[in-house]
């Protein structure tokens, strides 16, 4: 598998929206290449950090007035 096809993959990859083949496919991509498995771990903490912001409230002074 290419690199470009395991990164526009990743999202599903992560949330287990891929069959099991695909998913060992990536994983050997993984395994052999460096920067897509940094590019993942970069992935994973923007999306982490993402959901974390979304359960953030607003200060009451943000609010409609």
């Amino acid at each position: 598998m290419k690199c470009t096809k395991v990164l526009s993959l990743f999202s599903r990859y992560l949330e287990n929206d891929i069959d099991e083949l695909t998913r060992k496919k990536i994983d050997q991509h993984l395994m052999q290449c460096v920067s897509c498995g940094n590019e993942l771990l970069m992935f994973s903490n923007f999306m982490r950090i993402i959901k974390s912001a979304a359960k953030i409230k607003p200060p009451k002074e943000y609010g409609p007035h």
